[in-house]
């Protein structure tokens, strides 16, 4: 998946290129799940997080109330990976052929990356 901006738009607009749907190009660029923010919402002063997983729902169709902000919602993607690596760090199979204390600590990390990113937002300095 494209880690840059600049990645991210070089392969929708190649994949447009070569006559892929919209639905396809979302899914290939963002993966299963895309988060924002609704325009509307955010006119209002809120910071509601929308989104969709899996499938992309075809034009005009509301998207899901994710949460209250964007931050809320990547802590919670990231408590729940967490949660995933500890777990199949404990099968036998991940533990004999793979390193899963790295994918725990990289997961653990980002968990301690999003709650001090909440804290700073949570209190601006001024």
């Amino acid at each position: 998946m494209p880690t840059s901006l600049e990645a991210v738009v070089a392969r929708a607009r190649a994949l447009y290129a070569r006559g892929h749907s919209r639905a396809e190009v979302i899914r290939a660029v963002l993966g299963a799940d895309f988060i924002g923010y609704d325009l509307q919402e955010l006119r209002a002063g809120r910071s509601t997080a929308i989104g969709f997983h899996e499938e992309v729902p075809p034009p005009g169709t509301e998207c899901e109330v994710l949460g209250p902000s964007l931050l809320h919602v990547l802590g919670e993607m990231v408590a729940d990976n967490l949660r995933i690596q500890r777990a199949q760090a404990t099968v036998w199979e991940n533990i004999r052929y793979g390193t899963p204390e790295v994918y725990v600590a990289r997961a653990a990390e980002m968990v301690r990356r999003v709650e001090d990113l909440r804290r700073r937002a949570d209190h601006p300095v001024v």
